[in-house]
């Protein structure tokens, strides 16, 4: 089955993501960096992370005095000279370029990466498949699973990356959303992917050894805190009259998530933040105000991880007020539509209950530094008494609650409430 289909064994043309397609076939000497085992002075140029160089060749640096790269960096080489080397046995001969490499520059992965003419409505469209029918809620549903497949750099209050979804569904809702969920590459559903996708139907732990960004879609969640809650109360179409039409669609929308993965959107401006920051707020107040909740929200990390996969889905480098707001209005609106369907009798104000610590660490801040100025995460243990390895943890706490925003791992903004 396709959709089953490891990364590393594409061999048509429409597998290809549009950045593979291009160092592949358009550009020499140019492609992300992939040591020969142990070797700190031989290495491969692959078109992606995703996907090991179909050429066979090598690189070997030859200047002592150049700088080593490091794994995974986009280069480009500057080479003296090569050589051709035959191995192998009679029948099984293989031909290795062995390029020597003089210099090289570290390139800009934003600047190289192309979709091959998708454009972003026709990825969203994938998600539209099984519904039937034309109502607004069907597109505002398959945007925020566009978003959910295009995770996200930013950190959440479990100090990764990545966009955890709650999903309100039906047994054979749930069903056709893991079908769309099959394009998936097989590789980012081990925990040891650097991007890591999984769909569950209970809560349960994992030890994501080498995950940057985790996704998790979780069906009626009890405890564990989400970034978008989704409700699939929409009418499902028979599962043969689009389950063939997904399969033939996969390889081309599989290739252009790949694209997006590889798309490092910038920081937003301190407009932007100021924006993004009042929107957090308004969030804060929309959950406490709710008479009950379908699950509890990441608050501090959920429009600014959707702005970045929004960022990503449309290789924006730079997300504008107006793409906030299109993100903050998409939670909103994805938040009231659970809420409303949901039985969960859960309370948000009990929810937004926090422990005495995070509430002192929340005061200690404030007191040194005041609210909405970027705070470095090294100098907290230097204004707090709490302990320094339980730190962490109430910083985890705070943003979950929407009273920290995170624009990187460096620092944080103390966002203003009265407790």
């Amino acid at each position: 089955m396709i959709a089953k289909k490891s990364l590393n064994k594409r061999d048509r043309g429409f597998e290809f993501s549009g950045t593979e397609y291009t160092l592949i076939f358009e550009k020499d000497n140019i492609g992300f960096v992939r040591f020969d085992c142990r070797s700190k002075n031989k290495f491969y140029l692959d078109p992606s992370p995703f996907l090991k160089t179909p050429k066979n060749e090598i690189y070997v640096l030859e200047n002592i005095k150049c700088t080593y790269p490091e794994n995974g960096d986009l280069i480009e080489v500057i080479t003296t000279e090569s050589e051709s080397v035959i191995n192998g046995s009679y029948g099984a001969f293989k031909r290795t370029k062995i390029k020597y490499v003089h210099n090289w520059i570290k390139l800009n992965p934003s600047a190289y990466i192309r979709n091959k003419g998708m454009q972003p409505e026709d990825y969203i469209d994938f998600f539209n498949r099984p519904f039937s029918g034309a109502t607004e809620y069907m597109e505002q549903l398959s945007f925020c699973l566009a978003l959910c497949t295009m995770s996200s750099p930013t950190i959440g209050c479990n100090g990764k990356g990545g966009i955890d979804s709650g999903i309100h569904a039906k047994e054979s809702s749930w069903g056709s959303f893991k079908r769309l969920m099959a394009l998936i590459p097989p590789e980012f559903r081990k925990t040891t992917s650097r991007f890591y996708y999984n769909q569950l139907d209970k809560e349960r732990n994992f030890n994501y050894v080498n995950s940057e960004e985790i996704n998790i879609a979780l069906r009626d969640p009890l405890n564990r805190p989400v970034h978008i809650p989704i409700a699939f109360n929409i009418e499902i179409k028979e599962v043969s009259k689009y389950k063939e039409e997904l399969l033939y669609e996969i390889p081309f929308i599989r290739a252009y998530l790949l694209d997006s993965l590889m798309f490092k959107p910038e920081s937003p401006s301190k407009k932007v933040e100021s924006h993004l920051i009042n929107l957090i707020n308004d969030m804060v107040s929309d959950f406490t105000n709710a008479n009950a909740v379908f699950c509890d929200q990441d608050l501090g990390s959920a429009v600014p991880k959707l702005c970045d996969a929004f960022a990503r889905l449309r290789l924006t480098e730079k997300i504008s007020k107006t793409e906030v707001d299109e993100c903050g209005t998409l939670w909103m609106d994805m938040f009231h539509h659970s809420n409303r369907l949901a039985s969960s009798n859960l309370s948000p104000r009990k929810l937004f209950k926090f422990t005495s610590q995070a509430l002192q660490l929340y005061l200690d801040l404030e007191n040194s530094y005041g609210v909405n100025v970027h705070i470095p995460v090294s100098d907290i243990a230097n204004v707090t008494n709490i302990n320094l390895w339980e730190i962490e943890e109430e910083i985890a706490n705070l943003r979950k609650k929407g009273l920290i925003y995170s624009p990187n791992n460096e620092v944080i903004v103390l966002l203003d409430f009265t407790p």
